[in-house]
């Protein structure tokens, strides 16, 4: 038959174990205590370097962290992430000064002139040549084809003849109009 065995937990987090006896006859019941005091959960948790405390005493007995173990090998690479958001707009720059068009132009000796100032190391104009002799006349050219024949125009009105006459006093008259 196993041994029966009781275990108590103290609030100052001793543990205490009772064990029954072996071979004894059950003795008549015992009378009811005095009521206990309500009881309490203990606060649990685990010091910097790995020990129980129980309501923040620590019980050097029961380390609970063990010493830390080799570096794990470099494990693959991961998936790119996503594409992060759309940074903020910067601020706006202060404001430049207005553009200047230069004034472009050719001095009377050929140079190129910005803004009066003589651009010496860009001469536009050469000086200017002999005039060449004369070429020899040319070779009459060829009769140039004749052009295609123009569009019938519209036809006229009929043609009258006038009605022509010498009047009593020997006017010429035209249409029984004196001339």
């Amino acid at each position: 038959m196993a041994e029966k065995r009781s275990m108590m937990l103290s609030a100052q987090g001793r543990m205490t174990v009772h064990r029954a006896p072996k071979d004894g006859k059950d003795g008549a019941p015992g009378k009811d205590g005095a009521p206990g005091k309500d009881g309490r959960t203990p606060s649990v948790s685990v010091s910097s370097d790995g020990y129980l405390m129980v309501d923040s005493v620590k019980q050097t007995a029961t380390k609970l962290i063990g010493p830390t173990g080799a570096t794990g090998a470099t494990g693959a690479k991961g998936d790119k992430g996503d594409t992060g958001a759309t940074g903020a707009t910067g601020a706006t720059g202060p404001k430049g000064a207005d553009g200047k068009t230069p004034s472009v132009s050719v001095s009377s000796d050929g140079y190129l002139m910005v803004d009066s100032v003589k651009q010496t190391a860009t001469k536009l104009i050469g000086p200017t040549g002999a005039t060449g002799a004369t070429g020899a006349k040319g070779d009459k050219g060829d009769t140039g084809a004749t052009g295609a024949t123009g569009a019938t125009g519209p036809k006229g009105a009929d043609g009258r003849t006038p009605s022509v006459s010498v009047s009593s006093d020997g006017y010429l008259m035209v249409d029984s109009v004196k001339q």
